[in-house]
């Protein structure tokens, strides 16, 4: 696992170790960066159920402004500190290692706003949905930001939530992005 383009191009990133966390394909990474270029210049970046931190790594060396990763696993909050110190990017990171739901109020509570939020969990859990909810409940979401979702392709989340319309779907094998926006 790499970071594909910009400041930190070419850098190894670590991954949890264990079966609890599965590493985004760098050719879905690749891809869903591609798609998301116009996006990041500035962006305030959410990335959801981290695991090694290499959405928000990969935005960050692409032009994001800042992060904040969430993942609740002591393994993986380990590996995504060792990775923002390996890419010298963790001045512009922060690092919650939380449940996503306790994180998120907390987000809320500082009157955080997200212009790109990744959220991808265990796929075929049913997480998503609660999780879609709640980013709009907690209204943490940028006017013209973008939610990503990424789940196995047999799940559909184009009508995840009222509010939210599906602006992109795209999958590659077993994995497929679904792009949202209020």
């Amino acid at each position: 696992m790499r970071v594909i383009a910009g400041e930190m191009r070419g850098m190894t990133l670590r991954a949890p170790k264990g079966d609890q966390t599965r590493p985004t394909a760098d050719r879905v990474k690749e891809s869903l960066f591609a798609i998301l270029t116009p996006y990041l210049d500035g962006a305030q970046v959410l990335d959801l159920f981290a695991g090694s931190g290499a959405l928000a790594i990969e935005a960050l060396s692409r032009g994001a402004r800042a992060a904040v990763l969430v993942d609740r696993n002591p393994f993986a909050a380990e590996c995504i500190r060792h990775n923002l110190r390996h890419t010298r990017l963790e001045h512009r990171a922060e690092l919650l290692v939380q449940p996503v739901e306790r994180a998120l109020t907390y987000l809320h509570k500082q009157q955080k706003k997200f212009d790109l939020i990744f959220a991808d969990p265990p796929y075929g859990k049913g997480i998503l949905t609660q999780v879609t909810r709640l980013l709009l409940e907690l209204n943490l979401l940028a006017p013209a930001g973008i939610i990503i979702l990424e789940h196995g392709h047999k799940e559909d989340m184009t009508q995840t939530v009222e509010n939210f319309a599906c602006i992109r779907q795209k999958s590659y094998g077993d994995t497929t992005l679904t792009f949202l926006r209020m």
